[in-house]
């Protein structure tokens, strides 16, 4: 709980940052992923029991690829829609659809893709201006640690990201609480 208070607290001047800012943080990240791309697959490798060329392959290469195409495609995706008027008789009346954070994200992943499913949900939800609690499988917790630790390397405010080592159905029911998360992404079964 306290962890989803502290993402709560900071989640307001996150989404505040403009875009730009948050786009560079998740540049650095995706240029992080890059440098440690033999470092990734080798953890990945060992966690799953992929090859490390499977796991760079199916994993940290699409990660960057999406993150760019993530950081390429925001500004068009979050930025307001003026509607046109529907009738003759609100010509006068002017509507506009606006993108708003939703909050804070939990994120609960699978063993089976520890680094390339959940990256494609973490990156568009804070370059939306939420922040992002992540659970990984018990199988992949090194995975979401050394995510977590290059978050940190690329200079990401504290509880902006925030990855988490608990059990499956306390955080299902943590996350689901009143008092929980905003929105929840569960990839698994």
């Amino acid at each position: 709980r306290d962890l989803i208070r502290r993402a709560r607290d900071v989640q307001p001047a996150w989404a505040a940052r403009p875009l730009t800012e948050r786009d560079r943080f998740i540049g650095k990240l995706r240029h992080l992923l890059i440098q440690h791309s033999d470092e990734l697959a080798r953890l990945i490798s060992d966690c799953v029991g992929k090859t490390r060329i499977e796991a760079l392959a199916t994993e940290i290469l699409p990660s960057v690829a999406g993150s760019r195409w993530y950081q390429k495609h925001a500004r068009r995706a979050l930025k307001p829609e003026h509607l046109s008027p529907g009738s003759l008789l609100f010509l006068n009346k002017h509507s506009t659809v606006s993108r708003l954070p939703w909050g804070v994200i939990g994120i609960i992943s699978p063993w089976n893709y520890p680094l390339g499913i959940p990256m494609h949900e973490i990156v568009p939800a804070l370059l939306a201006g939420n922040t992002v609690l992540f659970k990984t499988a018990p199988e992949t917790l090194p995975v979401g640690v050394r995510l977590a630790e290059l978050f940190q390397l690329a200079g990401l405010p504290e509880h902006v990201f925030t990855h988490i080592n608990i059990d499956g159905p306390l955080c299902g029911d943590l996350f689901l609480e009143p008092s929980g998360v905003d929105k929840l992404f569960f990839t698994g079964s």
